[in-house]
């Protein structure tokens, strides 16, 4: 994983953590989606190294 790609799972993670602290849980749910998408796209690519 490279530090962009780091940066990037980081990003969303804040944002996740911040929706969740206001208690926006629509906001939360998204960004957890697509923390859990990043993860699955990195992992299909370290599988295919």
């Amino acid at each position: 994983m490279n530090e962009q790609e780091k940066d990037c799972i980081y990003n969303m993670i804040d944002l996740a953590d911040n929706a969740i602290l206001q208690g926006d849980k629509d906001h939360a749910l998204t960004s957890l989606y697509f923390i859990k998408k990043g993860l699955q796209a990195l992992s299909m690519g370290m599988e295919a190294n």
